[in-house]
C-alpha cells in the first residue's frame, strides 16, 4: 500500500486511478466511439452514385430514370442503350419524330409530310380511278382529294383508301337499277293489262291531249314529251300514271271524240303512218275538200284527228 501511494499517480490498478487521469482517459474513448457512429452515418447518408459524371447524371434525370436502386437503374440504362443499337445505323433522314397529342398544327402537318401526305389536296393523283367505267367527276374527285388531305392520307395510299368507296357506290347504283327496272316493267305490264284492246286509242287520246297542253303553253311537241317524262321520271317510275293523267285529261276534253266511236270516225288510223296516208288521200279527193271547205264537221274533227296522230310527239310513256 505504502508503494501504491508514493506511485499512484504512475499506475492505478483496473477500475481504480487517480481522478484527473481516469476522466481523461474516458473521454478519449468516447469522442473516438462519436467520431465512428459519424462515419458510419455519413458513409450510409450518401447516395450510391455520388461522384459520377454530372452530365450523366442529368442524362437520367431528365429521362425520368429511378436512381434510389443501382440495380433498378443499371437495368434501365441497359434497355437504353439496347434500344439505341437497334436504331444504330439508319440515316437521320429516315428517323421521324411522332408528335404528341397536343403538338402544334405545324409539327403535325411536317410529321404527315413526312410519311408522305402531300402539301395541298390537288397533289393527290386520281386519274387512274374510274367510276361506273367513267373518268371521275372533278367536283367528286376534288370532294376526295379534300377528305383525303384532311385523314392525312399518304399519296402511295390515296387509290386504296378510295377504291372500296367507289365500289359501293358501284354496287348501290347497280342495285337501285335493278329495283327501279323491274318496278318500271311492273307498271307497264299493269297499264297493258288494264287499257287491254284500247291501248292504241287510248296512247292516241293521251298524246292528242298532251298535243294541246303544248299548244295552250306555246311549247314544241318535242319539248312538250320531254317535260312530260320528266315528270314521269323520263318513262320510267310513275309513267304510267302519268299516261292514265293524260287520257283522263283527253277524256275530259273530248279528243276521245276523233278516235273510233267518238266522232263516227269508225276507220281513224292508229299510226303515224297511216294518218299521213290518209291526209295524202284527203287532198286529192275533191269532194271531201268542198265538204271541209264549207265547214263540214266530220271533216274538220277528221283532219284534227289525223294532224295529231301524224305529228303528235312519240309516246311519252
Amino acid at each position: 500500500m505504502l508503494w501504491q501511494r508514493n506511485h499512484g499517480k504512475f499506475y492505478s490498478p483496473e477500475g481504480t486511478g487517480s481522478g484527473d487521469g481516469g476522466a481523461a482517459g474516458a473521454a478519449a474513448a468516447a469522442g473516438g466511439a462519436q467520431q465512428g457512429a459519424a462515419g458510419s452515418a455519413a458513409a450510409a447518408a450518401a447516395a450510391w452514385h455520388t461522384g459520377l459524371d454530372p452530365e450523366a447524371l442529368g442524362v437520367a434525370n431528365n429521362k425520368g430514370w429511378k436512381l434510389d436502386d443501382p440495380k433498378t437503374a443499371f437495368e434501365t440504362a441497359a434497355k437504353a442503350y439496347k434500344s439505341f443499337e437497334a436504331l444504330r445505323g439508319i440515316p437521320a433522314d429516315e428517323l421521324v419524330r411522332v408528335p404528341k397529342a397536343n403538338a402544334a398544327a405545324d409539327d403535325i402537318k411536317a410529321f404527315r409530310q413526312r410519311l408522305g401526305v402531300p402539301k395541298e389536296a390537288k397533289d393527290y393523283d386520281l386519274s387512274g380511278l374510274k367510276f361506273a367505267g367513267a373518268d371521275l367527276e372533278p367536283g367528286f374527285a376534288t370532294a376526295l382529294r379534300n377528305g383525303l388531305l384532311e385523314a392525312g392520307v399518304t399519296k402511295d395510299n390515296a387509290a386504296a383508301a378510295i377504291k372500296p368507296v367507289l365500289k359501293w357506290l358501284e354496287d348501290s347504283d347497280a342495285e337501285e337499277n335493278a329495283v327501279l327496272t323491274a318496278k318500271v316493267t311492273k307498271e307497264k305490264e299493269d297499264l297493258d293489262r288494264s287499257w287491254g284492246s284500247n291501248k292504241d286509242k287510248n296512247e292516241f287520246i293521251a298524246k292528242s291531249y298532251l298535243s294541246k297542253l303544248a299548244n295552250a303553253a306555246g311549247v314544241s311537241a318535242e319539248e312538250a314529251l320531254a317535260a312530260w317524262n320528266a315528270l314521269s321520271k323520263t318513262g320510267g317510275i310513275g309513267a304510267a300514271s302519268a299516261m292514265k293523267m293524260l287520257l283522263a285529261g283527253g277524256i275530259a276534253t273530248g279528243e276521245d271524240r276523233y278516235v273510233g266511236g267518238g266522232g263516227g270516225q269508225e276507220n281513224m288510223p292508229l299510226s303515224r303512218e297511216g294518218a299521213l296516208a290518209r291526209i295524202d288521200a284527203l287532198k286529192k279527193d275533191s269532194d271531201w275538200q268542198a265538204r271541209y271547205l264549207k265547214g263540214g264537221v266530220k271533216e274538220t274533227q277528221e283532219l284534227h284527228g289525223l294532224h295529231v296522230i301524224a305529228y303528235a310527239p312519240s309516246r311519252a310513256a
